[in-house]
């Protein structure tokens, strides 16, 4: 990956044993891969798998490890020509994401004692050696990545930094059993300067480690680990072999060298693509939103904004960060996380050319629970707080983030305002979608050459929405037999008491004066309990109720056929304005009234609590004069198309110039990526030890020169007073001593 990283290519990484069923397919499809690279050892393709790679009819599959492989498989192989290598420089933590810690035992000071390192699952016999080794060695400490030992060590952030705990795991420990560790997870322990401890009966396949690496029972674990322990010099020679023996290993960087220029022989004899070589880099987006919820308008903003960007960047890949990574990865084929995996944010960030923010984000009502005080820490959603921690991480990254078509409000709660400040500092632009979003980021103090008003991005899909209706055949589609208006409401928490039963009546009246036939069309599944309960409120039996959300195709389908719509639903309103239909809203919120304001059609809004007869007036109206609307609708919709054209148009100008800009941060350099082999805490105590021992010895030479000249003058007092001249002084001293005694005695009578 990262040979292929540096020369721009698109990657995309999958590991079907952790994703969800149908993710390979899915990412096949969307992705559209040149050439699979399948890691036999660790990958075991079921049938449904195998047959997805044979679908995309890939001139070539390489086939990483030692393992022996049918010939018959139904795509060409090519073997790589080592065994077993080491990486060159720690992998990737989304590869090795699973290492997460799950409890540890000790850690709570920062201290330079070891730290054991326990990588498999819970069982009475690991547990007891495991204890044994913590009461034979003061200090030691553990960390555990695997969630089973979660009642017997203290619990730690699911998402915690897998690198960093990796590197505080300076003694690894694997145990024999089914759960048995991989090569490449030893190998990167190793490559962590983590010394390794292997039970007897671990084949570690790997010659050179088996050579090197420290063999334990159950029973002598703990004396093992001490008598390690309690040897310095040891433990620095058996780390140095480890470290030794991986670096003679073959390089990684040289086994994909070798494969990709294989496949690029078969290539050139085939279509003449090649791998190794590509007349454009790639650019790589990380999409930010309230995507894989199911909800039908984030996801057509997901959907219409892949497909405008990889019609202008055909290289384009794709990372998401939205709701759910699960359904992300199943239904739409993307590499996906959710905005609280931080490791793998910065992974996602630290590939990319944009962070892209799309949807109506930026607001802070109670339904989201994003009141409060900001933080960005413990746990930063898809809420203005943890935008700003996303946007502050791109702005470490030198990655620009840009706002596409986004929309803001309500901003009330002044911790919200805050955090919008912060985005901006943080240097994104904002492409908003109406001007009551410009004007409440312009009251967030967000600097005036950050927001620019340009438009809903769905405003410019009709094209796509063209496309993706014109597959739906006449046996498939849903459309009633006759004409039909589309409802499309939501539960809110602010709507009158009686509103099913307003509605239900307002719905009522429009069938009785227009003989349409009413539609409910949920663009949530959510929706489909506020449908049902205005539904059974109706007096009419005349109605077409959907139970579930259709898929994308029908229910454009559904809306071109559609004469107008009632919706509270924002982009049930803007599909229809795209395709040239009247839509009365519901105003619930600040975007319902900014887009009908955009569209020239706030005498098609309606307040939550209007009354049945003057709702259902307005709708008669829009259908009556369905066709002059059209043509004033179509007119701003082609201004906002424009405007839409224009956003992408301006994202493409803030990628081009984000990497020459001096307010980023440089994306070159050097990077520390092995640990140290002391922590900074014993470099320094040893520097203060250095010094304080120079300063004793300066100490104690000068008391050593004090001393000497302490005895030398003793000695020559001692040799003066055995002197004749001493002697013969002392004597002379005696006589006038002798007169001035009795002088002082006849004085005295």
């Amino acid at each position: 990956m990262s040979d292929l990283q540096k020369r721009r290519h698109a990657v995309h990484v999958l590991n079907p044993l952790r994703s969800a069923e149908g993710s390979l397919h899915s990412a096949l499809e969307v992705f559209s891969p040149t050439v699979t690279l399948w890691d036999v050892d660790s990958v075991r393709l079921d049938s449904a798998d195998i047959q997805a790679l044979s679908s995309c009819n890939l001139p070539v599959a390489c086939v990483t490890g030692g393992s022996t492989i049918d010939s018959g498989a139904p795509f060409p192989l090519i073997r790589w020509p080592f065994d077993f290598f080491h990486v060159d420089g720690l992998v990737d933590d989304s590869v090795f994401g699973e290492n997460t810690p799950a409890s540890t035992r000790g850690l709570d000071n920062e201290g330079d004692a070891p730290v054991l390192g326990i990588f498999q699952a819970l069982s009475n016999d690991r547990l007891a050696s495991v204890l044994g080794a913590l009461d034979a060695v003061d200090g030691l400490s553990c960390v555990s990545f695997d969630p089973s030992w979660g009642s017997y060590y203290k619990r730690v952030h699911p998402y915690a930094n897998p690198r960093y705990w990796q590197r505080r795991a300076s003694i690894s420990i694997f145990f024999a059993g089914d759960d048995e560790p991989s090569a490449a997870q030893l190998l990167y322990q190793v490559s962590c300067g983590s010394i390794i401890l292997v039970e007897e009966g671990v084949s570690t396949n790997l010659p050179v480690i088996d050579d090197v690496c420290i063999r334990f029972t159950l029973e002598n674990f703990a004396s093992i680990l001490s008598d390690l322990i309690g040897n310095e010099d040891q433990l620095l020679h058996v780390k140095t072999a480890q470290l030794d023996a991986l670096h003679s290993m073959p390089c990684a960087s040289h086994a994909l060298s070798y494969s990709f220029k294989a496949i690029d022989h078969v290539r050139a004899g085939r279509d003449g693509r090649l791998i190794m070589s590509q007349d454009e880099p790639c650019r790589t987006f990380t999409l930010f939103g309230w995507f894989g919820a199911h909800n039908f308008g984030d996801d057509l903003l997901l959907r219409f904004s892949v497909y405008t960007l990889s019609r202008r960047y055909p290289n384009a890949q794709f990372r998401v960060i939205g709701a759910d990574a699960n359904v992300l990865q199943r239904e739409f084929g993307f590499m996906a996380c959710t905005p609280d995996q931080k490791d793998i944010v910065r992974t996602f960030l630290d590939q990319s050319d944009a962070l892209i923010f799309c949807g109506g984000l930026l607001f802070d009502d109670p339904l989201a629970m994003t009141a409060g005080a900001m933080e960005f820490c413990l746990d930063p959603w898809i809420e203005p707080t943890g935008q700003a921690a996303v946007c502050l991480l791109a702005r470490t990254l030198g990655v620009p983030s840009v706002y596409l078509g986004a929309g803001a409000g309500p901003l009330d709660n002044i911790e919200s305002r805050r955090a919008v400040q912060l985005i901006g500092l943080s240097g994104a632009r904002f492409f908003l979608r109406d001007q009551h979003s410009c004007v409440l980021l312009r009251d967030c103090c967000v600097d005036e050459d950050q927001v620019g008003l340009y438009a809903d991005l769905v405003l410019g899909s009709k094209s796509y929405v063209d496309s993706s209706a014109s597959v739906v055949t006449a046996n498939d589609s849903l459309r009633p037999n006759h004409p039909y208006f589309v409802i499309a409401l939501r539960d809110w928490h602010l709507s009158p008491a009686d509103f099913p039963q307003k509605i239900a009546r307002a719905i009522d009246l429009v069938v009785e004066n227009t003989s349409l036939v009413p539609l409910f069309l949920p663009f949530d599944a959510a929706d489909v309990d506020i449908h049902r309960a205005v539904s059974d409120a109706m007096e009419s039996d005349v109605r077409v109720f959907l139970d579930a959300r259709p898929d994308e195709a029908l229910l454009f389908d559904l809306i071109e056929g559609s004469s107008f719509c009632l919706a509270m639903r924002l982009h049930c309103s803007i599909l229809h304005h795209v395709l040239g239909k009247p839509a009365v809203g519901l105003d619930y919120n600040d975007k319902i009234g900014a887009h009908f304001d955009a569209m020239g059609q706030l005498n098609l809004l309606a307040d939550l609590t209007i009354g049945a007869e003057e709702l259902a007036a307005m709708a008669v109206r829009a259908y009556a004069d369905s066709e002059q609307l059209a043509k004033d609708i179509c007119e701003r919709v082609d201004e906002a198309s424009s405007l839409v054209g224009a956003a992408f148009d301006d994202l493409g100008r803030v990628i081009a110039s984000a990497h020459g800009n001096v307010r980023y941060a440089p994306r070159s350099g050097f990077v520390v990526e092995y640990p140290r082999l002391a922590p900074q805490r014993s470099v320094d105590l040893a520097t203060s030890l250095l010094e304080s021992n120079r300063r004793a010895d300066e100490l104690e030479a000068r008391l050593a020169d004090a001393e000497r000249e302490i005895e030398l003058a003793r000695n020559r007092v001692d040799e003066i007073s055995s002197s004749r001249e001493f002697k013969v002084g002392l004597s002379l001293m005696r006589i006038p001593n002798t007169f001035r005694s009795l002088f002082s005695r006849f004085i005295s009578r």
